[in-house]
């Protein structure tokens, strides 16, 4: 067999071990194919990143624009993710974050939501600080002081390019 015939089939045996193993991956069954009946349990991140900061971070933009009725929506929007928590007990170095989110956050909730009531923007500005400064201390209660939530500055609305945060009344046409 000569240099060029070793390299080509080389090549070949190459693409079918690359190919086959591309295969299994593929057709790996995930984690719930593989237990009947198991339910999906998101880990603590994905409630924390994919719902609870995305809330908390609209909530802001919603109440900035007086749109009280979306800033409500996302108030409750968190209520319902702390529910999450709870119901899934995800915890963190066995540290009960449920209990922790509960106890700090839904007090300042309830300030939030009583300026968000009153549509006061000074109430809900300082009701919103509070609520964060909740949010950083539960993550120093679980030991991820690492993790620092603040008031999104004025530009990061851009965040959420696609969303008007202004009343609907205020929306024009662009």
């Amino acid at each position: 067999m000569n240099k060029e015939t070793r390299v080509r089939a080389l090549a070949v045996m190459l693409a079918a071990v690359v190919g086959i193993g591309m295969a299994l991956l593929v057709a790996r069954p995930s984690s719930a194919q593989q237990k009947p009946g198991a339910a999906y349990r998101p880990a603590l991140i994905d409630i924390m990143n994919g719902s609870m900061q995305v809330h908390h971070t609209k909530l802001w933009f919603a109440g900035h624009a007086d749109n009280w009725k979306l800033a409500d929506l996302e108030v409750n929007a968190i209520l319902s993710t702390i529910k999450n928590i709870e119901a899934f007990d995800p915890r963190w170095q066995r540290k009960p974050v449920a209990m922790l989110a509960q106890r700090l956050l839904i007090p300042r909730l309830d300030a939030v939501q009583q300026a968000i009531k009153d549509q006061n923007p000074e109430k809900f500005r300082a009701a919103y600080v509070q609520l964060t400064d909740a949010c950083n201390s539960c993550h120093k209660g679980v030991g991820r002081p690492e993790i620092s939530i603040m008031v999104p500055p004025p530009q990061g609305a851009g965040s959420y390019a696609d969303q008007q945060f202004a009343p609907a009344s205020s929306n024009t046409p662009q």
